[in-house]
């Protein structure tokens, strides 16, 4: 099913962004932030008092207490009201948009795709930045292209040289590949990247980076290609493995790179001789430490399925994600199991349960995952060091998050802002 741009806004589906809406819906895969290794401690709560005035968009002023140790954990997290992340003339003109906030070593990124209702055309995507998470100012504009596409930022990810962002084609559909992607070294100045001339393909179906580098699946027609990067701006071949039929979801973490995809297995029992089931689909996990040759990892009691879905998701620089969800006759609600790995060789069974609770933030060190109650008052979790998840406690000063919001991670704390960009919160982990 396909809709406008303009009927689409307010939906949050998408399997990789920050929705909160519920605890239960929060979908996405993709990191927000990804760092190329270690990322900076948390600060204290700023020095700024809430107001309910967005701040203009300069640089900031405010001052940042004592770090917290990398060795401690947070317990509780500290809410300020921040100012507009948003493109200013887009909420002023009340015209639809689209608007998602990343974070990075840097600081925070924010997108913004307004759709005119005057001409019917979608404008941007438009760049707004912030050191502090509190006060943004823009930063341009994103070169979209010649084919006058409709496009939203969904993705940005962060490697050795720096950042890649990605786009999608407006619309309803979930799961939809990048069609357009830009590459940066600072997070203001965007380059470029040819899909066509450099991957030979219109599209990727899936990006991630980290402190190994860069890694892209392409996608031409039912072809699928894996692409590995050390810059993000010179991409190649890495061939794929003859067992992973249909490879959608890859990482980059300290140990290399992870792919998964789903494959094939023959039925064992009667169905061969009366050809009522030709085979189950299992989803299958490769690593490798370069890129170039892939080794295959057993997920132990893994689910085999009639129809599987298996993806991979970097929890941290140091800790890789598996999740499958199997579904049959005997399990039309599908049948879970999630596994976590170190080095993407070897997998132990988890109950980290990402997807049930939110998704995984993380500034390369620290993992936090981001939910909402149905009264939308914000639930977050902080990864220990041994896997488990520890609410972090709320105060008085916790936003009411109502309909559509957007998260991200970056060395200040969260940010959250609503689906347009006019109002955003930053929320500071404190112990």
């Amino acid at each position: 099913m396909s809709r406008s741009y303009a009927s689409r806004m307010g939906l949050r589906s998408l399997a990789h962004r920050v929705t909160v809406i519920t605890v239960t819906a929060l979908l996405v895969p993709s990191l927000a932030a990804c760092t190329a290794g270690p990322g900076p401690s948390f600060p204290g709560a700023p020095t700024r008092s809430p107001s309910s005035t967005p701040e203009p968009r300069t640089p900031s002023t405010s001052t940042a207490p004592t770090a917290i140790p990398a060795e401690d954990e947070p317990t509780s997290v500290r809410w300020v009201e921040g100012g507009m992340p948003g493109v200013e003339a887009a909420i002023e003109a009340a015209v639809a948009r689209e608007f998602f906030v990343f974070g990075w070593r840097g600081g925070y990124l924010g997108f913004t795709s307004a759709y005119d209702n005057a001409n019917g055309r979608l404008q941007g995507p438009s760049v707004t930045s912030s050191a502090d998470g509190l006060q943004w100012h823009a930063s341009g504009q994103l070169d979209p292209g010649n084919d006058d596409l409709p496009l939203v930022v969904t993705r940005v990810v962060e490697g050795p040289a720096g950042l890649l962002a990605t786009a999608e084609q407006s619309g309803c559909a979930i799961h939809k590949p990048a069609v357009r992607m830009w590459r940066s070294s600072d997070g203001t100045s965007w380059t470029p990247i040819d899909l066509k001339g450099v991957f030979g393909a219109d599209s990727l179906s899936s990006v991630s980076a980290g402190s190994s580098g860069y890694i892209a699946v392409s996608a031409a027609g039912k072809g699928r290609t894996v692409w590995t990067s050390s810059d993000g701006a010179s991409w190649s071949r890495s061939p794929i493995p003859s067992g992973a039929s249909n490879p959608d979801s890859v990482v980059s973490f300290r140990g290399g790179f992870v792919l998964a995809s789903t494959t094939g297995v023959a039925s064992s029992g009667c169905e061969q001789t009366t050809g009522t089931v030709a085979a189950h689909d299992t989803g299958s996990v490769w690593s490798s430490r370069t890129g170039s040759a892939w080794t295959a990892a057993v997920l132990p009691e893994e689910v085999i399925g009639t129809d599987t879905i298996l993806s991979v998701d970097r929890l941290n620089d140091q800790t890789v994600l598996a999740e499958e969800i199997a579904f049959s006759a005997d399990a039309p609600n599908g049948t879970r199991r999630d596994w976590t790995s170190s080095d993407g060789v070897i997998w132990r069974q988890s109950e980290v349960l990402t997807r049930a609770l939110g998704y995984p933030l993380t500034n390369g060190a620290r993992t936090f995952i981001i939910g909402s109650t149905d009264q939308g008052q914000l639930v977050i979790r902080v990864l220990t060091h041994d896997l488990r998840t520890q609410i972090l406690a709320a105060d008085a000063s916790a936003p009411t998050v109502r309909g559509v919001a957007e998260a991200a991670l970056g060395p200040a704390g969260f940010v959250v802002a609503d689906a347009s960009g006019a109002t955003s919160w930053l929320g500071v982990p404190i112990q």
